[in-house]
């Protein structure tokens, strides 16, 4: 068992120490580069180590997959691509309670990217 910080923490780590130290005594032409390297690092991080689990989004896309009579299971192609050619090619059904899961589904998938590219977003909206 190691007992050295994993790549999350390391990001982390050096992300703070990054803002709080480094960022203050910059000039103004670095500045801008040093925050986006920040911006980076933090997106980084919280993809090695997403803040909700994506275990229950999965098998919610696979489930509504399924319930298309679309295997979202194929290991050559991702389950939002799947859904992503079911919508762009207009095969999705129309009834209200299928378009209220689909609303459901995209909301929670847009939602999982958020918490990864975007977090102060959905803590402000």
């Amino acid at each position: 068992m190691s007992n050295q910080p994993d790549a999350h923490n390391l990001l982390v780590t050096a992300r703070q120490l990054l803002l709080d130290e480094l960022v203050p005594v910059l000039g103004e032409q670095h500045r801008y580069a040093a925050l986006m390297i920040a911006n980076a690092m933090g997106i980084a991080a919280r993809e090695i180590r997403p803040p909700v689990s994506e275990e229950n989004l999965t098998k919610a896309l696979d489930s509504f997959l399924a319930g298309l009579g679309a295997d979202g299971n194929c290991p050559s192609v991702s389950a939002e691509a799947v859904l992503a050619r079911l919508i762009r090619h207009r095969k999705m059904p129309t009834d209200a309670q299928s378009c209220q899961a689909l609303t459901d589904l995209l909301l929670q998938l847009t939602r999982s990217e958020l918490r990864i590219s975007n977090p102060k977003f959905l803590n402000t909206n």
